[in-house]
């Protein structure tokens, strides 16, 4: 690239794209690594590893969903706050307190039905962290095994106790909480 003569390349060759080789060998940043990896708790799911029937497999789906959702209005009082747009619905003044009135109902009945079932975990012996863990911050079972010393697929099974327990307290399926 550098001409006979010339001690540095010409704008038009620095201004070029960089070579294949050089984009390779620098490779993506840790961040974007973080949000390329798939949801662990997802590849559980779509594999049917929550559970082989497919009825409570997507029950569990649905628990876990909503664990997520509490942990959400848990911890959301000690996170920035900032308005949202997009999601803002255009109401009348009336239908605006209404909708209001019956979210906050409802938001209270789940954080009630999470704190339930964090109370209740750590008395039947179940690892309701290694849920939210899997649920919430998206750690994959091995990572997690590997981080708390245990064996392989012990995480897996604390998240399958953990979601059967929220099913059984939810009164979901039928399961009972003695189980």
């Amino acid at each position: 690239m550098i001409e006979k003569g010339r001690k540095r390349p010409s704008r038009s060759a620095r201004r070029r794209a960089p070579d294949a080789g050089q984009e390779e060998a620098l490779g993506p940043t840790p961040e974007t690594v973080a949000k390329l990896r798939p949801d662990p708790f997802r590849l559980l799911y779509t594999r049917g590893q929550l559970d082989p029937n497919a009825y409570l497999n997507a029950l569990m789906w649905d628990a876990g969903l909503e664990i997520r959702r509490a942990y959400g209005l848990v911890v959301a009082p000690v996170a920035l706050w900032g308005r949202d747009y997009e999601r803002e619905v255009r109401r009348a003044p009336w239908e605006a307190a209404e909708a209001r009135a019956a979210a906050l109902a409802r938001n209270e009945r789940l954080v009630r039905r999470y704190a339930g079932w964090r109370r209740d975990a750590g008395k039947k012996g179940v690892a309701a962290a290694r849920v939210i863990d899997l649920v919430v911050e998206g750690l994959p079972c091995r990572e997690l095994d590997r981080r708390y010393g245990k064996r392989r697929g012990w995480s897996a099974e604390q998240v399958r106790a953990g979601l059967r327990l929220y099913l059984a307290l939810a009164g979901w399926a039928g399961l009972s909480a003695a189980a």
